[in-house]
């Protein structure tokens, strides 16, 4: 058998492979889907190996996932518009060519979540050690390269080149492309242990964990990764202390706090001039938007608007995308797009916090792990964009789908 031969099938027998575990260990999908995410082990051109560990379960878990679909059918079809509208701006794009792998990413985030909701095989236990296995080693791997314990992988100028290895500093980034995109993996697991360790389970190792994510969060020295792990965890400790009487009050001073910090983040905004160069690309996604307010230029098409762009700044930053999920998808697919946007996070989030009081004592402390999970990556990513890659919607649909398991309603 050929070498090429080999390498074509190989993909297909990752997928088989898979879709012949769910059918028969069905309860070991989560953990194999998971664990697979940070490896980042592209077995194909843009395609790694946990998206097709992810479509082959999908396979095996299609009955599950059918029943799952019309058990919550308004969830399930809200959250698919927006993959669906990223599909239709294909009639409008600048290049339609770019749009189907951003739809793409979209899609598989909208999977994930639907494997996760459909698996009842699942115990808050073995969310917990799954976790850990995904999470551990490249949050200790992210540490150990910043305090220079090892070396980063890559051609040394290269890393320089991309401000992951600086004269002082090396940005910890595992086996992942970019240190933003470990900062964000981490983080969401991070605060998914947080939530669940308060419910009592396996506590002291939640606890560990999310140590061990607060570490690697710091290894990448993503300023924005840190504050949403330490500042998530300590408002996810808070929330689960209070009373009732108490929540409603932290609600609504938390409101006000906000629309403090607003007011008080515009004004150093503009007392400070900007927030760097990313400002520059900020201004230039804005008068993109305002010049296609209500569609957008087409999904996928940032790194063909932004080409020609009279920046100021090196592309090589910015070219994939704006900084910013809001402007990205507000660029992309327009005020529609950022409005399906919303639905497709809120709608999952909201069915969950409607039925947490039902939820078992166990359940409902996985279910608040992943809705702090989902919303810390929300609030980080006013100024980054999380889905760079299919692989990177795969934790963030979990999270969502986790959330949905989680507060199942029990006929």
């Amino acid at each position: 058998m050929s070498v090429d031969l080999v390498a074509a099938l190989g993909p297909a027998a990752v997928v088989a492979l898979a879709a012949l575990i769910a059918v028969l260990r069905p309860s070991w999908v989560f953990a194999m889907v998971i664990v697979a995410v940070p490896l980042r082990v592209p077995l194909l051109p843009g395609v790694e190996i946990a998206t097709l560990l992810l479509l082959g379960a999908l396979v095996g878990r299609a009955p599950a996932i059918v029943a799952a679909v019309r058990r919550d059918p308004l969830v399930f079809a809200a959250t698919l518009a927006l993959p669906a509208w990223f599909v239709a701006s294909a009639l409008w794009a600048f290049q339609s060519s770019f749009v189907f792998a951003a739809a793409g990413k979209w899609l598989t985030l909208w999977l994930a979540m639907a494997l996760v909701a459909a698996d009842d095989t699942l115990t808050p236990r073995r969310v917990v050690w799954s976790a850990l296995a995904a999470m551990v080693p490249s949050a200790f791997w992210g540490a150990a390269e910043r305090a220079r314990l090892v070396e980063p992988l890559g051609d040394r100028q290269i890393l320089r080149n991309r401000a992951i290895d600086l004269v002082d500093m090396v940005r910890g980034r595992a086996l992942f492309w970019h240190p933003n995109r470990l900062a964000e993996f981490v983080e969401q697991i991070g605060l998914l242990l947080v939530g669940t360790g308060m419910a009592g389970v396996l506590p002291s190792f939640c606890v560990a964990g999310a140590l061990v994510a607060m570490a690697g969060t710091w290894g990448t020295d993503s300023k924005a990764g840190m504050a949403t792990m330490i500042g998530g965890a300590i408002v996810v400790v808070a929330w689960l202390s209070m009373s009732t009487a108490a929540r409603r009050r932290a609600v609504w001073i938390g409101v006000a706090g906000l629309v403090g910090a607003t007011v008080v983040a515009v004004w150093a905004y503009w007392a400070h001039g900007g927030i760097g160069t990313r400002v520059l690309v900020y201004r230039y996604a804005w008068q993109l938007f305002s010049e296609h307010p209500v569609l957008g230029v087409g999904g996928g098409n940032w790194p063909l608007a932004v080409a020609a762009a009279p920046l100021g700044v090196s592309r090589f930053w910015f070219r994939t995308h704006a900084h910013s999920l809001p402007l990205q998808l507000a660029v992309e697919v327009g005020i529609v797009g950022m409005l399906l946007g919303g639905v497709m996070f809120a709608t999952p989030l909201w069915a969950a916090w409607r039925r947490l009081k039902d939820a078992d004592g166990a359940w409902r402390g996985v279910a608040h792990g992943a809705i702090a999970a989902v919303l810390g990556l929300l609030a980080h990513n006013l100024v980054h964009y999380f889905l760079r890659d299919a692989v990177d919607a795969i934790l963030t649909g979990m999270m969502l789908g986790l959330a949905l398991r989680a507060t199942r309603r029990v006929a």
